[in-house]
């Protein structure tokens, strides 16, 4: 689709083991869809949050078996009210109402993905949901609730 344009955000570090994305970008030759946003600021990337209309992190088993829980991310984009798409893998279901799709199945995911490009309306109601969520679930009033209840003062 011509309409969507990508904002990849991250990086690999020199020796890592992974996909080398800005090479997979120019061997797919779509560099005019997809930039790259590597080492970012806290400040840069909360422009970027507040300027994307949907937040994706699919997250896959590694081959070695590792998963990585919930990652942060997803509930930093949830927080700035975003609708947000990812994968039944490890803890993110505990966190994602919707919209989550099968590892690996690139199909569902573009579904997923054309689904809300087309949808202003459920982009919305996602993203106010999902803000709500981390303000009930992960907020710091009930990061404070928790302490107390480690402490023994409940």
């Amino acid at each position: 689709r011509d309409d969507i344009v990508v904002w990849a955000v991250g990086w690999k570090p020199p020796g890592e083991k992974g996909i080398n994305v800005k090479e997979l970008v120019e061997n797919l030759g779509i560099t005019d869809k997809v930039t790259i946003f590597e080492g970012v600021s806290d400040d840069i990337l909360k422009v970027l949050y507040n300027s994307c209309d949907i937040f994706c992190l699919p997250s896959k088993t590694a081959k070695t078996g590792e998963k990585e829980g919930i990652p942060v991310s997803l509930m930093e984009a949830m927080s700035f009210g975003k609708p947000v798409i990812s994968t039944r893998h490890a803890g993110i279901p505990e966190l994602v109402e919707e919209i989550l799709v099968e590892e690996n199945n690139v199909e569902e995911l573009a579904k997923a993905i054309e689904l809300l490009a087309d949808n202003h309306e459920l982009r919305r109601k996602l993203g106010e949901r999902n803000r709500k969520i981390i303000e009930e679930k992960y907020s710091k009033k009930n990061v404070m609730k928790l302490k107390e209840v480690f402490l023994g003062k409940n």
